[in-house]
């Protein structure tokens, strides 16, 4: 019998501790509002008052870096003052050295200029036209792209382009032999 009784106790004191950690909030929504922002401004001033101490963590950091560190920064400061004050002056390009730079900046110009306003740059992309990717092969591309064309075949660019596509304007010679020993 006594176990029975203690065996209710020790429920009665379950069901306390579990009500007291499930209490719903009787709070109005305005009162649950404000609760909030009290405590959102309490964790901005604790985590203000967290950087404060980290500031003053760093305090004894201060005689270190007031007898090594700074001066070496000004001294570092100076020399590279005296260094361009002390350096003689550039000396100009030889004319032909000169003629030349000139000459290719104005062509870099000329045909990043030419690049821009191409008005063959307008054309469409073959590849987004025909919906497919660069290693598909020249035959797929151009399949592709004349089942896109009206009346289903290729225009003469078309057909140019796929002649180009075909040509191998990087193919090597096949290896000679070795002579073997």
């Amino acid at each position: 019998m006594a176990r029975g009784n203690q065996r209710d106790k020790s429920r009665e004191k379950n069901l306390k501790a579990q009500g007291a950690l499930k209490k719903k909030n009787n709070q109005s929504g305005t009162e649950f509002q404000r609760t909030k922002e009290e405590q959102a401004k309490i964790m901005q001033e604790k985590q203000a008052k967290d950087t404060m101490e980290h500031i003053k963590s760093l305090k004894p950091l201060l005689p270190f870096a007031a007898t090594f560190l700074l001066p070496r920064a000004y001294s570092y400061f100076r020399a590279a003052q005296t260094s361009i004050r002390t350096s003689p002056p550039p000396r100009s390009l030889p004319p032909k050295t000169s003629t030349g730079l000139n000459i290719l900046f104005f062509s870099t110009l000329f045909f990043l200029a030419c690049t821009i306003w191409d008005p063959l740059a307008s054309r469409e992309n073959v590849f987004k036209s025909s919906d497919t990717r660069l290693l598909a092969s020249t035959d797929v591309i151009f399949n592709r792209l004349a089942a896109v064309r009206p009346l289903g075949t290729l225009t003469p660019e078309d057909l140019i382009l796929k002649e180009k596509f075909k040509t191998r304007a990087y193919a090597h010679p096949p290896p000679s032999p070795s002579p073997t020993l």
